[in-house]
C-alpha cells in the first residue's frame, strides 16, 4: 500500500499544459534530452512536468518508461538511465515542496507522478462510471479502505489499471467523484462552457473533448450542449467525407479564422466543417483559431492515422485511440491502409466484411471495418504499428429510469402535447441496474427500499418485479400496479375494523383521472413525468387492434420526448413482451425517407407524412406514417357520431423496399377533414409517404 503524500492529491493538474502546449513541450524535451539528460536538476519544473505530463497525457497501458522514452526520443533508457531520472525527480521534488509517495519504504516515482497530476486522460472513460454508483450510494465516503477495495474491484470489472490507479490514490478519486456529483447538480441550475468548466474545476478540457460520457454525465438532459463546443474529426459514411467539425464562434470573438495546415476557413457565429479526407490520416492534427483581436486559441487533435474508429452514435466523430473500453454502439474502424489481424468477437460480421475498401469524396482510397455489438460482451482485436489493439465494447454502467408505454393495453392509443403525456391507463415505469451496482447487497431488496414510486405525492400499491433482457448483465425492473385503475389507497377515517365490510369502509379508493405526476424518487435523486389520465373511450379501441405490430418502433419512438437509444427500444419491447423481432436496420430504413433521425446515441421522430388517395367507389385510401399519437389524437378528433363508422387501422407489413406503415380506408365526406386536421398537426399530406 502506498503511503499518503505530503502534497494534495492533484495539485499540479492546474498546471499541466493543455494537449497543444504539451505537443510543443514534447517537441522541445526532444530536442533538447542529449543535453538535459546530463544534468536533469538544472531545470526542476521541466523535469516535474516532463514526469506528470506523461503520467497525465500518456499513461495508457500502465508502463511507463516506453512513454516516457518515446517522449524525449530515446528508445534505449537503461534501467541505470531510469534510475537516475528518478533521483534527479525526487531532488526536484523536494526542493519545490512536493511530497513523494512510497511504496515498501521505496520511492514511487511513477505513482507520485500520477497522484499529482490528478487523473489520467486515459483512464478516465472508465472513471464515469464510478461517478454514476457515487451518484447513488449516499455513504460511499464512509467505505473502510477494505469495503472500497472490494468495491473498486466489482466496478473495475477487470480493468487492473484502473482498479490500481483508485486504490491507491483513494483520496484524489475522492476528491474527483464529490467534484463531478457537485457539478452535474450545478450545471441543472447554471451551465457553464467547457472552458468554464476547466477553469473552475479539476474537469480539464481534454476529459470533455475526448470522453464524450463526460457531458453526458454533467448534462444528463442536454449532453450535446457541451460537446458542440469541441473541435472534432468525423466521418460521414453515406457522404464519403473526413471532415473537421467546428463549433460556432462568439460574436465577441468574430472576425476570425480557423486554420488546419494549409486550409483556412472563416469563423462563424454558426457550426461550420473543413473537409479533410486524405488530410486526415496523420497522427496529430494541429487547429488554431485566430481572431483579429483577442487570444489565439490552439486545439491538438488525434488524427486517422494509423487508424482511427469513429462514433455513428456521436455523430460520426473520432474516438479518443488511447481508450481500450467503449460503450456499446455503432462504430468504423477506418484506416488508409488494410489492416492485418482484424478478429471480432460480439460484432455483427456478416453484412460488413473487414477492410472494406472505400472511396472517399477525393477519391482517396481507405478501408472500413463497420462494428455494431450484438452481444453485450464485444471486443475487437487487430494488429498496429504498435503491437497489438485489444478494445472492448460495454453496456453503459449507470442506473437508467424507463418510462414506457400502459402494460398490457393498446401501446398506440396515447398522444403527448408538450411534456405531458396523454393515455387511458398508467404508464410502465423501468429501472434498469448495473451488475453489482449496490456492491453485492440485494438487487430486488433496495429497489423495494430506496427507488419508490409516487402519484400525486402518494405511494401507490405494487412492487418492482425483475424480468429478463436479451441475455443482457444488467438487471430491469418493471412497476407493476396493484390496480391500475385505483392504484392509491386513502384513509377515511380512524378506527377499528371488526368485518371486511367495515375494513373496506375505513379507506377510500378512488379513481384518478386528470392531471397526475408521476415519479421514481431515492435518497439522492428524482425522475418526474407528467401525465393526463383520460377516461377510455369505449369502441374507440377496436379500430386499433392491428397496433402496433411491427409498427412497434415508431410507436415507442413516439412516446419519447427525447427520443430513445437503440438499447433503450430494445429493452422497452422485452418489458412490454411483445412479438416484434428488433432489428436495428428497420430505424435506418425509416431514417431513409425521413422519418427518423439519429441524434447522438438518440433515435427520434423526424417528421410524420400522409398520402390520401381517391379509389373507384369514392372512398379515400389514408396511408400514414410518423408520430402515432397524432394518429390516435386524429381518431379522437372524428368520432363515431361525426363520420359514423370508423375504419380499422391496418399495419402494412414491411417489403424489402420499404417499412411497416399504417393505412385505413375513410368515407370521401371526410377527406377535406383529414388533410386539414393533419396538416394543422404538422403533418406532410402529399401523394407519396415515399420520398427521400
Amino acid at each position: 500500500m502506498s503511503s499518503r503524500s505530503s502534497s494534495a492529491a492533484g495539485v499540479l493538474l492546474p498546471a499541466i499544459p493543455g494537449r497543444p502546449e504539451w505537443e510543443d513541450f514534447c517537441e522541445v524535451a526532444k530536442a533538447e534530452w542529449p543535453k538535459w539528460s546530463k544534468g536533469l536538476n538544472a531545470n526542476p519544473a521541466c523535469l516535474i512536468m516532463l514526469y506528470c505530463g506523461v503520467a497525465f497525457f500518456e499513461y495508457k497501458d500502465g508502463s511507463f518508461w516506453p512513454e516516457f522514452s518515446r517522449v524525449v526520443g530515446s528508445p534505449g533508457l537503461t534501467v541505470k538511465m531510469q534510475d537516475e531520472a528518478n533521483q534527479q525527480f525526487e531532488h526536484c521534488a523536494k526542493y519545490l515542496k512536493l511530497g513523494l509517495r512510497h511504496h515498501s519504504k521505496r520511492g514511487d516515482y511513477v505513482g507520485s507522478a500520477v497522484y499529482l497530476a490528478g487523473v489520467p486522460v486515459a483512464v478516465w472513460g472508465d472513471f464515469i462510471p464510478l461517478c454514476y454508483w457515487a451518484l447513488w450510494c449516499a455513504d460511499w465516503e464512509q467505505f473502510s479502505q477494505g469495503q472500497w477495495e472490494s468495491l473498486v474491484g466489482k466496478r473495475c470489472g477487470g480493468h487492473r489499471r484502473l482498479q490500481r490507479f483508485l486504490t491507491d490514490n483513494r483520496d484524489l478519486a475522492t476528491a474527483f467523484l464529490r467534484e463531478m456529483i457537485e457539478l452535474r447538480q450545478r450545471m441543472e441550475e447554471q451551465p457553464e462552457s467547457a472552458r468554464e468548466l476547466a477553469q473552475k474545476s479539476r474537469v480539464r478540457r481534454e476529459y470533455i473533448d475526448e470522453v464524450p460520457e463526460t457531458a453526458e454525465f454533467l448534462i444528463p438532459k442536454n449532453p450535446g450542449r457541451l460537446n458542440r463546443e469541441r473541435v472534432s474529426l468525423a466521418f460521414n459514411y453515406e457522404r464519403g467525407e473526413i471532415y473537421l467539425r467546428l463549433p460556432a464562434v462568439e460574436q465577441a470573438n468574430l472576425p476570425a479564422d480557423w486554420k488546419i495546415g494549409n486550409a483556412t476557413k472563416a469563423a462563424g457565429g454558426c457550426p461550420d466543417r473543413i473537409t479533410l479526407n486524405s488530410e486526415a490520416f496523420r497522427c496529430r492534427l494541429a487547429v488554431a483559431l485566430t481572431p483579429s483581436s483577442g487570444e489565439r486559441d490552439r486545439r491538438c487533435l488525434p488524427g486517422a492515422a494509423p487508424w482511427g474508429i469513429f462514433d455513428f452514435d456521436d455523430d460520426g466523430t473520432l474516438v479518443n485511440p488511447e481508450r481500450t473500453r467503449l460503450p456499446t454502439g455503432r462504430y468504423a474502424l477506418v484506416s488508409p491502409e488494410p489492416l492485418a489481424g482484424i478478429v471480432r468477437r460480439g460484432l455483427s460480421e456478416e453484412d460488413y466484411p473487414p477492410n472494406d475498401r472505400f472511396e472517399l469524396s477525393d477519391r482517396t482510397t481507405c478501408f472500413v471495418t463497420r462494428l455494431e455489438p450484438n452481444h453485450e460482451r464485444a471486443s475487437l482485436a487487430f494488429e498496429s504499428a504498435k503491437g497489438r489493439v485489444c478494445i472492448e465494447f460495454r453496456p453503459r454502467e449507470r442506473i437508467e429510469h424507463l418510462f414506457l408505454p400502459p402494460y398490457g393495453q393498446n401501446l398506440a392509443c396515447f398522444q403527448r402535447k408538450g411534456d405531458v403525456y396523454h393515455t387511458q391507463g398508467l404508464p410502465t415505469l423501468g429501472v434498469s441496474v448495473p451488475p453489482d451496482f449496490f456492491g453485492g447487497a440485494d438487487t430486488d431488496e433496495q429497489l423495494a427500499q430506496n427507488f419508490r414510486v409516487q402519484i400525486v405525492a402518494q405511494s401507490p400499491q405494487g412492487k418492482w418485479r425483475s424480468f429478463h433482457g436479451d441475455g443482457s448483465t444488467l438487471k430491469y425492473f418493471r412497476w407493476e400496479w396493484r390496480d391500475p385503475d385505483r392504484p392509491v389507497m386513502e384513509k377515511r377515517q380512524s378506527g377499528d375494523a371488526d368485518s371486511l365490510q367495515e375494513i373496506v369502509g375505513l379507506f377510500d379508493i378512488p379513481e384518478m383521472y386528470g392531471n397526475l405526476t408521476i415519479s421514481i424518487e431515492s435518497p439522492e435523486h428524482r425522475q418526474e413525468w407528467k401525465i393526463l389520465r383520460e377516461r377510455r373511450r369505449l369502441g374507440l379501441e377496436d379500430h386499433w387492434k392491428n397496433l402496433p405490430g411491427d409498427f412497434l418502433p415508431i410507436t415507442l419512438l413516439s412516446h419519447a420526448e427525447r427520443g430513445m437509444s437503440w438499447d433503450e427500444i430494445v429493452l422497452a419491447r422485452n418489458a412490454i413482451f411483445t412479438a416484434w423481432k428488433a432489428d436495428r436496420a428497420t430505424l435506418y430504413k425509416y431514417s431513409e425517407y425521413g422519418f427518423t433521425k439519429q441524434d447522438g446515441a438518440k433515435w427520434r421522430i423526424a417528421k410524420s407524412r400522409a398520402a390520401i388517395t381517391e379509389k373507384s367507389d369514392g372512398t379515400a385510401v389514408l396511408d400514414y406514417c410518423g408520430n402515432s399519437g397524432t394518429l390516435w389524437a386524429l381518431y379522437c378528433r372524428f368520432g363515431p357520431d361525426e363520420v359514423g363508422h370508423l375504419p380499422r387501422v391496418g399495419v402494412v407489413a414491411a417489403t424489402a423496399e420499404f417499412p411497416a406503415y399504417l393505412q385505413m380506408v375513410w368515407k370521401p365526406r371526410v377527406r377535406s377533414g383529414l388533410e386539414s386536421f393533419l396538416e394543422g398537426k404538422g403533418v406532410e399530406v402529399g401523394e407519396s409517404l415515399w420520398i427521400r
